[in-house]
């Protein structure tokens, strides 16, 4: 189990992120409850077609590999994030953009995790619940950084930190 504990603490920011911090990735002036619901909308629709690819995916390689594949693309979408604030886009159109690449990384990264209790840890009841309490525990230590920084966490201190997890997962995966 070892070897999922940075993915299962990823999962969980990147949870606590999607859930309360979405709005960070609009303007001001376009930070409105309707905006932000159509970045979860967004999220979402990234989200069926992330869980579907991973089980497609899973089916046809090996785990592992596939965790190579899912980390290098995650890497590349929280590269792009970094755009919302480096570049004057106008419009929503980058950041539903993003938030659809998200979706599709969190509920691939979901169905990875359970992918690789079954393949790798023979479906032990354990390595299911392990992965739910880590990813639970991480959510809960992302809510506590957000709640104490008003909502508004620094953009690019947790674009950062989700980087240099998924950069440390995808060598784990890469070197086992």
């Amino acid at each position: 189990m070892k070897i999922l504990i940075p993915a299962m603490v990823l999962d969980g920011f990147l949870l606590g992120f999607t859930t309360t911090n979405f709005s960070t990735l609009l303007k001001a002036e376009d930070e409105t409850n309707f905006n932000v619901g159509l970045l979860h909308i967004s999220n979402g629709i990234g989200a069926i077609i992330g869980g579907y690819l991973s089980g497609f995916i899973s089916t046809r390689i090996h785990v592992l590999k596939e965790g190579v594949m899912l980390f290098l693309y995650f890497a590349l979408s929280l590269l792009l994030t970094y755009f919302i604030k480096l570049v004057d886009f106008e419009g929503l159109a980058y950041p539903l953009f993003i938030t659809f690449l998200w979706g599709i990384t969190l509920y691939a990264l979901e169905g990875w995790l359970f992918v690789c209790c079954v393949k790798l840890f023979s479906g032990s009841m354990e390595s299911f619940a392990t992965v739910k309490q880590v990813h639970t525990l991480s959510f809960i230590i992302f809510q506590v950084y957000s709640l104490l920084s008003g909502q508004k966490v620094d953009f690019y201190l947790t674009i950062t930190i989700l980087l240099g997890i998924t950069i440390f997962q995808l060598i784990v995966c890469f070197v086992t």
